[in-house]
Parts: C-alpha cells; structure tokens; sequence
C-alpha cells in the first residue's frame, strides 16, 4: 500500500477529541486491503498510565513453510516506557530484544542521520474533505457509535509529488479517549490531518486543506475505505486505479491489565540488532509518526 494510502487509512482511527477517559484500554485491530500478495494484519495494542505495547506479526516477511505454505515473520511487540524514558522492541518468538533511550518529550533518540534526497522545485495539493454524519447509531463495545461518511479530494499540481485521488470513508465512530503518546496535553480539543508523500525533499511547497462537515469524529472502530487514483502515463494516456481497505477493530476491552505486559519478559536476551530489523509495518511506523506530530501540534497551540 502506498504512504498516501495508508496516511488515509490511519488518519480517522488516529484521530480522538471530546473522548470519555479510560485507564487502561487493550485494543485489537484487524486490517486488509485490495493489493496483490498482501495479508490481513491483526495488531493488538495495550496502555496503561504512561505505558503502551504494541503486537503484530509483521507480514511483510514471509517464510515458506515445509508444505509449500506462504507464512508471516515471527511475532514482535513494541514497549514504550515513557515513565523510564525507554522503548523496547522485542522478537516474541527468538526471546530476544533491543532497547532505546526516549527524549524528555517521549520521541526515539535518532541513530544514523537519514540522508537527504535531492531537492526539486515544489508543486501544490489542495485537498477537500467533508465528512456527513448519516445519523445512523449502534451500540458498539459499550458505546453509541455514530455513522460517518468522510468524503476526500485531492488535487496536486504536475510539479507535487503525490496523485490526484478520490476517497470515500464510511466508518463508525466511538467516544473513547485513547493514550496520545508520552507527552500528554489535558483539555486540547484540536484535530488535524497528516499529509503524507513520497518524493524527493522540497516536492510540495503549497498545502491549502478545506474542510467542511464533522470535524470531531471520536475513534474509529470500523472503517470501510475505497480509493480512485487517476494516473498519468508516459505517452500521456490516463488511467483510473481502484483500491479498497478495511479495518475493523475486534476486541476492545477497559479492563485493568497485567503490568507485566509493559515489562521485558524474564528470560529474553538484550541484542543490539534483531534478526528481523527492520520489522516494523507502515501501519504501526506511521501512527507512532503521527503520535509524535500530534504531540508537537499541541505543544504549539497549547
């Protein structure tokens, strides 16, 4: 799935304002899309004061099995400890784990500095969102969920690196408040949307978002998303692509957890490198990204 697909996929379940608090939240989320070769992915996500743990198997590696069988890699699990400022990730199956120092604001400490891709003359985006509450409801795990349909535009120049697209989302919408990360900002009601490209530095320099509609949805527990891309070929031809994904969460359970669940198991043994590393999927590396921009909007409008 592209970064922009994915960006959309993740933006309304990200997103909570107005939300009801809840100590300690276990959420069980399963995703699939529309694209050749890929694998549903079932992540489960746990927080408790000023921890959280993160699940998946990451089924961007696969193995091949003794009958022939395509299987994912091993299961793995991501510990934030933003009480000890530490962060761990851990290979379920080898009993291994690495760890990493968290900044005062509850970011990864880089390692090696990302080199800089080459700068081009930027293009422009203007995206149109509207989102209608149907008035539909249902009772879902406890809650009332509302009904909302979220209808996306977007609009590049030839210059921007991104693709003119068509999105409708039609999901379902609980009050809950869901732990934003190790910064926390009491009585912020601010939503935003999280633009991203691929593309060299510097290829979008003018962004203008017009939003009209619901602008505090609450947090999404069904998601039903559908995609049109419009292309543009080399011999100047244009075609349409078409891409669905669905997410949906499971489970969703306000009981009070095991703090052992946000503690490194006995008997696991620390390593510098996992044998898997990289292993973390675009749609957990992008919500702890969105995590730490969020962070960073409500420091400024505090």
């Amino acid at each position: 799935m592209a970064p922009s697909s994915v960006s959309r996929c993740l933006l309304p379940v990200l997103l909570c304002a107005a939300c009801a608090s809840a100590t300690d939240l276990k959420i069980v989320t399963s995703s699939k899309a529309s694209v050749p070769g890929s694998l549903p992915s079932l992540t489960t996500r746990y927080y408790t004061q000023s921890r959280s743990r993160t699940e998946f198997r990451n089924s961007a590696v696969r193995q091949t099995s003794s009958a022939g069988r395509q299987i994912t890699g091993p299961r793995e699990a991501i510990i934030q400890q933003c009480d000890a400022r530490r962060a761990y990730m851990l290979d379920l199956d080898a009993h291994e784990y690495t760890v990493t120092e968290l900044s005062d604001h509850g970011h990864w400490k880089p390692g090696q500095p990302a080199q800089a891709l080459p700068s081009k003359e930027g293009g422009s985006l203007e995206i149109y969102l509207d989102t209608e509450d149907t008035g539909d409801r249902k009772q879902m795990f406890g809650h009332t969920a509302r009904h909302l349909i979220t209808r996306e535009r977007r609009m590049v120049s030839p210059e921007s690196c991104g693709q003119n697209t068509n999105t409708e989302t039609d999901g379902w919408y609980i009050d809950i408040e869901v732990p934003q990360g190790c910064e926390s900002v009491p009585g912020n009601k601010h939503s935003g949307i999280a633009i991203l490209t691929a593309g060299p530095a510097g290829c979008l320099k003018n962004l203008q978002v017009h939003r009209t509609g619901v602008t505090d949805t609450g947090f999404a527990v069904q998601l039903k998303q559908t995609t049109h891309s419009f292309l543009t070929q080399p011999d100047g031809t244009k075609h349409q692509f078409t891409s669905t994904s669905e997410t949906a969460v499971t489970e969703l359970s306000e009981a009070p957890l095991d703090p052992k669940l946000f503690e490194v198991p006995a008997g696991f043994k620390q390593v510098s490198k996992l044998s898997t590393q990289p292993t973390v999927p675009a749609m957990v590396a992008i919500q702890m990204w969105w995590e730490r921009l969020k962070r960073s909007i409500r420091g400024i409008f505090g």
